[in-house]
């Protein structure tokens, strides 16, 4: 799960070797608010998955298709705990010899781990009904809400990295704050998705 995870448990590191209590109670404060992942989804928003850990997308089951230039779309903010989001990528299209985009819809139910104050991860489905074809939850490890976000799918183990501005051109790798993190995800090789020009090509 989520404290498989070499950057959450830095954390956890940290809390264990301070001994004044006054200090940990912020520490954990700001840990805990920085996963709260409804915050994410508030407003309608575009996020572009930049970076992670997979070759596939591990909310495909089985993932066929390579993943490159990553969007995450809302069209309506969070309510009861649901919301709705589009997600695509661009994969090369053989018969035209060309690329197209793939979407896909998923369907987003908050949920809290236990200790936690406030949701700090979500169930994702390929149901609008939350109650089948569930592709994976996704652990929100940590964000700032402003521009980036650090996930981990625990189905997978694999983490990825959602910004809120799309990376220049020829500098898609370890952008924001969160990317620096990427790394750090369960001693795996990070994949930069946007170092392909046909990223920039809409």
């Amino acid at each position: 799960m989520a404290w498989t995870v070499n950057a959450a448990s830095l954390f956890m590191m940290l809390g264990l070797c301070l001994a004044d209590d006054n200090f940990t109670k912020p520490l954990n404060d700001i840990h805990q608010y920085t996963q709260i992942i409804e915050n994410l989804f508030k407003v309608p928003k575009t996020y572009y998955v930049v970076g992670g850990t997979f070759d596939n997308d591990p909310l495909m089951d089985p993932s066929l298709y390579p993943f490159k230039c990553g969007e995450v779309s809302t069209t309506k903010g969070i309510h009861d705990h649901r919301v709705s989001i589009k997600r695509k990528f661009l994969q090369k299209d053989r018969a035209k010899k060309g690329w197209r985009w793939f979407s896909w819809d998923y369907y987003l139910l908050a949920k809290q781990s236990t200790n936690y104050t406030s949701p700090n991860y979500v169930e994702v489905f390929r149901n609008p009904s939350y109650q089948t074809h569930l592709a994976g939850s996704m652990y929100l490890l940590l964000s700032d809400f402003l521009t980036c976000a650090l996930f981990f799918n625990s189905r997978t183990e694999d983490c990825e990295l959602w910004v809120t501005r799309i990376p220049e051109k020829g500098k898609a790798i370890n952008v924001s704050f969160c990317g620096a993190f990427v790394t750090t995800c369960n001693n795996k090789d990070a994949r930069w998705y946007y170092n392909n020009d046909d990223c920039y090509k809409k």
